[in-house]
């Protein structure tokens, strides 16, 4: 059986090799990254591009019976998520970025950029933001 951080490593080594200069951020979410993974959990990596690149990274694929998602989330995408925006159900896009465990950063803007998102998610989870998210579920219905 493979470690899947060991894949995990293979990839971010490639994409970095490949789109250095391209690539902000690179991080893992979901069970793993919440700490309640399983044997049979697949491993969810995301990247964050510079506008318009390294779109050729984008892959899914099996390892050992695991499956492992590769695929990229833009800063203008992680901005909505991480302000409530958007068609999705916040519940569940947030906690791709919110509970996101990086795997590598291009630079400390990047990292503290993809830092304040978190921020703002946790921000919108308190109960001093009620309000906010309130008006926000109901802008959706």
């Amino acid at each position: 059986m493979s470690d899947v951080f060991e894949i995990a490593e293979i990839l971010v080594s490639h994409a970095v090799r490949a789109h250095e200069d391209e690539i902000a951020i690179i991080a893992y979410y979901g069970s793993y990254a919440k700490g309640l993974a399983s044997p049979t959990s697949d491993l969810d990596i995301f990247y964050i591009p510079d506008e318009g690149k390294a779109g050729a990274l984008c892959s899914q694929f099996i390892i050992h019976d695991l499956p492992y998602d590769f695929w990229p989330v833009s800063w203008a995408l992680a901005e909505n998520i991480a302000n409530a925006g958007g068609a999705r159900p916040w519940a569940v896009s947030a906690s791709l970025i919110a509970d996101a465990r990086v795997l590598y950063h291009r630079s400390e803007q990047d990292l503290e950029r993809f830092d304040a998102l978190q921020a703002r998610i946790a921000e919108l989870t308190r109960p001093e933001s009620r309000e906010f998210m309130v008006g926000k579920a109901e802008e959706m219905v």
